[in-house]
């Protein structure tokens, strides 16, 4: 399996106790998770199982004990920028990093990432213009991502495009809210905060796929930045390759955990 990070909190001994040997487990390749695809690439994140979650761009609401994991692929997807071969871990340039949960009650994936970011930058002209978080989910096994987009506030991916934003394969790009998911920006000091509820969606934003503990999805995140009009844009992903659209080995998998530190099937 390839390579795993995570960063624990402290807290409650019992629940972290819970988390590690949950990492343990996947940094070990003993997954068995119930659908486990083949198809997407090797590496995993856990998501916590989760309740009581407002989505507004704090985290205060969030468990103190999950992993987190860094955002480090940096392909220069639009060329070389002023990041290119830093050491992210320390930038104050640009460092992303994510953590995940979901809720069986909600049907929900809750996805937060924080950026450290000495500077915001919002505009509408296109997608190499402006800060962004992107995400991709596959519900099915095979299937293409849906495709979630969150600019801070005065950024959009082009003219007269939605922010956020939601594309299901088939049926184009909609505003965020035509679905039952929700995103919210926020800012704390030199950080900008991405927060997602995302619906399990299928073939369509009908086609919702019921959430259970130790099933896989196919998951990927990309964090944008730019500093200035003139700068060039970077783009940077949790798993390494580009064009994650095509979904398959192109993006990663997110492992839903179980309460109590178990994966897998019942």
């Amino acid at each position: 399996m390839s390579m795993l990070s995570a960063v624990m909190s402290e807290g409650s001994a019992a629940f972290g106790l819970q988390v590690a040997v949950m990492l343990t487990v996947l940094a070990s390749g003993s997954l068995r998770a119930e659908d486990e695809p083949a198809a997407w690439g090797g590496q995993r994140a856990l998501a916590v199982p989760m309740s009581g979650i407002s989505v507004d761009g704090r985290l205060d609401d969030w468990p103190a004990e999950i992993p987190v994991y860094p955002i480090r692929s940096n392909t220069n997807a639009y060329g070389e920028t002023d990041i290119s071969g830093a050491d992210l871990d320390a930038s104050l340039d640009f460092s992303p990093s994510f953590r995940a949960g979901y809720s069986l009650e909600e049907q929900r994936i809750y996805v937060a990432v924080e950026v450290r970011d000495d500077r915001v930058h919002a505009r509408e002209t296109g997608h190499q213009d402006t800060d962004a978080l992107e995400i991709y989910l596959a519900a099915r096994p095979g299937a293409e991502p849906v495709y979630f987009v969150l600019c801070p506030p005065g950024g959009a991916y082009g003219p007269g495009r939605p922010n956020p934003s939601v594309l299901v394969p088939g049926l184009g790009e909609m505003p965020l809210d035509r679905s039952g998911s929700r995103a919210a920006v926020g800012r704390e000091g030199g950080t900008t905060i991405y927060e997602w509820a995302l619906e399990p969606v299928g073939d369509s934003l009908q086609d919702l796929v019921e959430l259970r503990p130790g099933m896989v999805l196919g998951f990927d995140v990309a964090a944008v930045d730019q500093d200035s009009e003139t700068d060039t844009a970077a783009w940077i992903s949790w798993t390494p390759p580009t064009r994650k659209f095509s979904g398959g080995g192109r993006i990663g998998g997110l492992v839903l955990g179980r309460a109590g530190g178990e994966l897998g099937p019942e």
